[in-house]
């Protein structure tokens, strides 16, 4: 039987980093990183395939962008997708292919060519928009970043439009706290802590990472990889004790920072020279995506197949793989199981079908008109189906039988009138 080939082009990891989704030709795939890697679900789309899907911690919601193979599901347009109900709240199309997406409760944060907009997710329109008519270099992938602090205040950083530097901007107050003295057109990527207090900020030529204090102004680190070749970033994170700054390249290197200061304060410590790695592992070439889980063990996805569970020891500076899975694998043999299922039952329908063609001695009328108008409405139906993202049926079989079964009551007869009178004649006798 075939199946189909995964898409390795795009992995996400939640904030939480207790979970990561994978996009193929045939839909997308969540999957759980405590304790040991399991396969959550899986959901797949009877039209297209899914390019990129982004989620938010543990919430039902994901955004899911298209393989742009049908030309009814362009690379521009996004679909918000509810697992709750299965199915599509929300369609927007834009005018040129999209980037990169940044995801919160109330809003997404979507990257085109040379555009970011802001859409709300409770009204379903798109409320704010910067437009980069200048260089139209300025918003690509990994250049914006959102966090949210204790207050529910959501900060979202983005590169200047009119100056040099990196713009961060307080979304709820719809204000601009600050500009960071950094030239906006000289980075490759840049990530909030997870309290939302520092950012760090990655050279473009991939020498030099910078860590920068929001609120108090001249309060930096600087860490240097220690390589004169340019090279590029796959993924950064900080670990929720702040006190691990890691960052993995495409070439495979995996270099992990200790961060100078006091981490319960979210307070830097200036330094003189630039930080060196304390530690450095080597993995194949790659595309990965890398966050900490708030056990403090670091996950690293990376799309050949594998994911790595490393567990970090600062004082020793040792660290080690605990898990390692191959998701591609998990994936595969669903597919596997799937196919036979549905081999299967096509199997059990013919047998069915062939039963009541031998019993059946009667003669079958058959009516040209009606014969006409069925055949046109199943048409429309394929037609209707090629528009909307709608599940295949092995799918919708295994949601069905994944949720729990209620058993109902059986209801109690009640005595009829004769019955009362039965048992009077026998009292009396």
């Amino acid at each position: 039987m075939e199946t189909n080939t995964i898409n390795r082009d795009f992995a996400c990891i939640t904030n939480d980093g207790e979970f990561f989704v994978i996009s193929d030709e045939s839909g997308f795939h969540l999957f759980s990183t405590a304790k040991k890697f399991t396969r959550v679900f899986s959901r797949l789309f009877l039209s297209t395939g899914i390019s990129k899907v982004y989620c938010l911690e543990s919430s039902n919601l994901f955004v899911l962008i298209a393989d742009g193979n049908n030309s009814k599901y362009p690379l521009s347009k996004l679909f918000l997708w509810d697992d709750l109900h299965l199915k599509t709240v929300m369609e927007i199309e834009l005018k040129f292919p999209i980037r990169d997406i940044k995801m919160t409760l109330s809003h997404l944060f979507v990257v085109t060519l040379n555009e970011l907009y802001v859409i709300d997710l409770e009204t379903k329109q798109i409320t704010k928009r910067w437009c980069d008519n200048i260089s139209n270099k300025l918003f690509r992938a990994g250049a914006i970043d959102v966090t949210c602090n204790k207050k529910h205040d959501y900060c979202l950083a983005l590169p200047s439009l009119f100056r040099n530097d990196i713009l961060i901007h307080n979304f709820t107050k719809d204000s601009n706290s600050r500009g960071l003295e950094y030239d906006s057109s000289k980075y490759q990527g840049l990530k909030f802590n997870k309290q939302g207090k520092w950012i760090a900020v990655v050279s473009l030529d991939g020498c030099k990472t910078t860590v920068f204090s929001i609120k108090r102004k001249g309060l930096f680190q600087e860490f240097k990889t220690g390589r004169k070749k340019k090279v590029k970033i796959n993924s950064i994170a900080f670990s929720y004790d702040n006190k691990i700054l890691a960052v993995i390249y495409r070439n495979g290197i995996l270099q992990l920072f200790k961060i100078k200061g006091n981490p319960n304060n979210n307070d830097l410590a200036n330094t003189e020279k630039p930080i060196r790695c304390f530690l450095k592992m080597e993995f194949k070439k790659d595309k990965s995506v890398l966050d900490f889980n708030k056990n403090g063990d670091l996950i690293i996805v990376f799309l050949s197949g594998i994911v790595n569970k490393i567990s970090i020891d600062i004082e020793n500076k040792e660290a080690h793989i605990i898990q390692k899975f191959n998701y591609h694998e998990s994936i595969q043999s669903q597919q596997d199981q799937n196919n036979n299922e549905s081999t299967q039952s096509t199997v059990d329908n013919t047998n069915k079908k062939d039963n009541k063609n031998e019993d059946g001695n009667k003669d079958e009328i058959v009516d040209e008109d009606n014969s006409e108008k069925k055949n046109v409405d199943e048409d429309q139906e394929e037609e209707n189906s090629d528009y909307e993202l709608e599940l295949t049926k092995n799918d919708k079989e295994n949601v069905q039988k994944s949720k729990p079964k209620i058993k109902k009551k059986k209801k109690k007869k009640k005595k009829g009138k004769g019955e009362k009178r039965k048992k009077e004649n026998d009292n009396e006798d």
